[in-house]
């Protein structure tokens, strides 16, 4: 990938525009402020800003082929992008979920707090849940009308919250955590729930994770064969039966459970499916894909993104529902200057590392005195694709993003720096894309867009 030193970019006048292939332009325009309610190599060329109209977005959920409008506000110009008047209860390492574009769930657990607050008005005001002190919130997501949580959560990794009192919410453990050492979730780190009713969460300092079937006769069928308790180094069931603690996610351990485990991270599960990206950061950049083996329920196939001479720690992902996939991460390769950004689009088999595209915006020869590596999260909607980072050493941050669901890109960074109070682009940490088209970026600084 390709982000130009924000030293440089200072010079700008306007955005400058980074495309893969064919040229994506990004007007500049004054600032406005505004208050919320084998793999493919890519080629780049570096064009003049001229005036073009920026794509609207549509929820990835909601159709597999999005279509496109119009919107008054280019995204790589200033015009529409302002510093968000807001705040957010935690920046670095936070998890959210937001319902619309107004109503939000944040939980600072990772970021070495407790806390989880709510707001219903975009960030403007938010409320502590006081119910919640002591609960380390890791890990948000909603599925069939449910908030589900996950971290430390009273005696186990993982619970529901309690909506009915806004202002008062409470939370529900669902199962106590076990004492088997091979197999116990500490602290849950991301949660993932299925239509029919499965959970899982994985770990946040270890291989282990836990495993629900809901009401998925597959997972039913597998946890009364194998969560028995008489293989405890490998899996063990809680009192009631309805959840697995286990070594790892991994589909080897199918044939094998002494199979060796492995650490994934920002599990989603999309058309009933688990999905995760890998995490450690001595080997090489992974994703981990749902199982296609005959018995297989929240069980992971590993496809190999780097090559096994590197390392990368992908941290990020997005899966959408029509089979396009983007990870994200840091290179951990010796000399590295660049984020790890692989893309496999829709149409593509994803279980084939040849089809998964190396997102590399510095292939037209591009120097930075700066190693821009340190890629961080990922989110979108529709065709519309955010990716932010961090140069390193820390001395600020970059944001690319995509119209086109990764066929070209533009550099976000000299439109946000423009902003910033100190003319420059603070560390960033976190984005979210909304089907609205709205955009908002969270770190040092936090910034928001309105089409």
């Amino acid at each position: 990938m390709s982000i130009l030193n924000w030293r440089y970019a200072l010079l700008a006048a306007s955005a400058t525009a980074l495309t893969l292939g064919t040229a994506c332009t990004a007007p500049g325009s004054g600032p406005s402020v505004v208050n919320p309610s084998a793999k493919p190599s890519a080629s780049v060329t570096v064009t003049s800003p001229s005036a073009s109209p920026v794509s609207g977005v549509t929820n990835p959920v909601a159709s597999s082929s999005p279509t496109a409008t119009a919107s008054a506000n280019p995204v790589g110009s200033t015009s529409g992008w302002a510093l968000f008047k807001g705040s957010v209860p935690c920046s670095d390492k936070a998890t959210m979920w937001w319902d619309d574009d107004n109503k939000a769930f944040w939980g600072c657990g990772k970021a070495g707090t407790n806390g989880f607050s709510t707001t219903t008005d975009g960030g403007m005001t938010w409320t502590a849940q006081r119910k919640f002190d002591g609960v380390k919130v890791q890990g948000l997501t909603r599925a069939s009308g449910t908030l589900y949580v996950s971290g430390i959560v009273g005696s186990g990794p993982v619970g529901t919250v309690n909506e009915s009192s806004p202002e008062r919410m409470d939370f529900t453990e669902l199962y106590v955590r076990g004492k088997n050492a091979f197999t116990s979730v500490a602290q849950g780190e991301g949660v993932a729930v299925t239509s029919d009713g499965q959970i899982l969460v994985d770990s946040l300092t270890g291989t282990t994770a836990v495993y629900s079937p809901g009401n998925n006769a597959a997972g039913k069928a597998w946890f009364s064969s194998v969560c028995t308790g008489k293989d405890p180094s490998n899996f063990n069931p809680d009192s009631s039966k309805t959840f697995c603690e286990m070594h790892s996610v991994g589909e080897e351990k199918l044939d094998d459970p002494n199979a060796t485990a492995y650490q994934v991270t920002a599990i989603q599960a999309v058309n009933d499916q688990f999905y995760a990206t890998g995490r450690r950061i001595n080997e090489p950049a992974k994703m981990r894909m749902p199982s296609k083996k005959a018995g297989a329920t929240y069980h992971m196939q590993t496809v190999q993104l780097q090559k096994s001479s590197e390392a990368g720690e992908m941290l990020d992902l997005v899966v959408w529902p029509n089979g396009r996939i983007i990870t994200v991460g840091t290179d951990q390769s010796s000399g590295a200057y660049l984020p790890l950004i692989y893309l496999c689009s829709e149409g593509k088999d994803c279980y084939n590392a040849a089809n998964w595209q190396d997102i590399e915006l510095d292939t037209q020869g591009f120097k930075y005195e700066l190693s821009a590596r340190d890629g961080r999260a990922v989110d979108a909607s529709g065709d519309t694709i955010v990716v932010v980072g961090n140069f390193v050493p820390n001395t600020g941050g970059w944001v690319v993003m995509s119209k086109d669901a990764g066929k070209t890109w533009q550099d976000l960074t000299p439109a946000l720096a423009a902003l910033s109070p100190k003319a420059k682009l603070n560390l960033v940490y976190d984005v979210k894309v909304f089907p609205s088209g709205k955009i908002m970026i969270f770190g040092e600084d936090n910034f928001i867009y309105q089409p």
